[in-house]
């Protein structure tokens, strides 16, 4: 009997042991932020700080290359260079003007980017460009803006208009990628995309006559062409143009596109979805002006 005892004893020693074994091989440490806040340059810091505790975005003055392309399927594709800290707070209210002002609070907390890059200059490699660019999208979830520096508070409206069409549109970009918004069916139902359209008002098969907006950043009638895999027009190719269009084009520069059936039928489904499903205006993005 008291050889079982000891047995038993035994037994549920090694029992214990094997849980404690299991439980300290199970455990795993907490990760820790990927970047640290405040960086600790910059007047504006404690700003940076509440952005992030208010969004979840980190919005960096500070970064090596590796971050900056970090998930970007063509790396190294940018070259930057950082900018002086003193002028975060410049930057931080031309972001609210041109960007974060139209869209509703719960809105950004579920979808601003992670990243927030800030830089002085940054260049395409390899662009057709010969000047720095404004603002680019550096990956699937991050977005980075050049020309902080003395000359941020000093943007004429031409800029800042210039600017505010750029970053709404990789912002739309990024919300697609990520499939953050939904795009109504209806939407895709109204165009034939299984022939290319006409860039001549007299043809039948002109773009407006067929539903399709030009691209509003280049004037360029996108679909006049097929894609060469699919021998098709893109829907994904005509809902990026439209909504560019609507956010960067005025009313009054809608007017006469809007005389057209189709595309104010996709114009109106548009503009009512995103304000019904997340309280964005996209007539009011397009129409501000500086």
């Amino acid at each position: 009997m008291k050889r079982l005892r000891i047995y038993i004893i035994t037994l549920c020693c090694l029992c214990y042991m094997a849980c404690a074994e299991d439980k300290e091989i199970g455990e795993i440490a907490p990760l820790s932020p990927d970047y640290t806040l405040p960086q600790g340059k910059s007047p504006a810091d404690d700003r940076i700080v509440e952005l992030h505790s208010q969004y979840g975005t980190y919005i960096l003055y500070e970064y090596s290359q590796l971050d900056f392309v970090y998930g970007f399927s063509t790396s190294y594709s940018y070259l930057y260079t950082l900018p002086d800290p003193q002028y975060v707070g410049d930057m931080l209210d031309l972001l609210d003007e041109v960007w974060l002002q139209f869209y509703p609070e719960e809105f950004l907390v579920k979808n601003l980017p992670y990243r927030v890059f800030m830089a002085d200059t940054i260049y395409q490699v390899l662009s057709y460009m010969d000047r720095p660019i404004e603002c680019a999208k550096t990956g699937d979830n991050s977005l980075a803006f050049g020309y902080m520096n003395a000359d941020t508070k000093k943007k004429t409206a031409a800029e800042k208009l210039a600017l505010k069409n750029t970053v709404q549109m990789l912002f739309f970009d990024l919300l697609q990628v990520r499939k953050a918004v939904s795009i109504p069916e209806e939407f895709y139902k109204i165009s034939d995309y299984s022939t290319k359209a006409s860039s001549d008002p007299n043809d039948d098969d002109y773009a407006r006559k067929r539903g399709f907006v030009a691209n509003p950043q280049y004037g360029n009638e996108w679909c006049t062409y097929v894609n060469w895999q699919t021998k098709t027009l893109l829907q994904s190719d005509d809902l990026t143009y439209f909504l560019a269009n609507i956010l960067c084009r005025t009313s009054t520069q809608w007017a006469s596109d809007l005389t057209y059936p189709l595309v104010k039928e996709k114009y109106d489904i548009l503009v009512s979805h995103f304000k019904k499903e997340y309280n964005i205006d996209l007539v009011k993005i397009g129409n501000k002006t500086y």
